[in-house]
């Protein structure tokens, strides 16, 4: 709401919009993230493809258990979040954005 009102003293025309897969974007920086997939999910990904997982399948109580490192940060996290936000602001920065000292996440251009 604040936000709102600040808009209207600035007499800014505002735009919102939404980039489908956002997070799925961001590479995954210094940190390492292993993931542990069980039953069906580390079956499925062994029927994908099964020159890649098979030999990772580990059986645990008659389970398979699969261990991967992601390449791209997992959607819901808050480092991917982190990560897709540092991008994007970098990216309107290089377009002649300014962010705003008070709401990183909104971003002018004088047009």
């Amino acid at each position: 709401m604040l936000s709102c009102i600040i808009y209207a003293m600035e007499m800014s025309n505002v735009a919102t919009l939404d980039i489908p897969g956002a997070f799925m974007q961001a590479d995954m920086d210094e940190e390492v993230v292993h993931l542990r997939l069980h039953s069906k999910m580390a079956e499925l990904l062994v029927q994908l493809d099964p020159k890649i997982f098979q030999k990772y399948v580990q059986l645990t109580k008659g389970k398979p258990i699969l261990y991967v490192k992601l390449q791209k940060d997992l959607y819901g996290t808050l480092h991917a979040a982190y990560l897709f936000w540092k991008r994007l602001s970098d990216q309107l920065i290089k377009w002649g954005f300014v962010i705003k000292p008070y709401d990183s996440c909104v971003a002018n251009k004088i047009i």
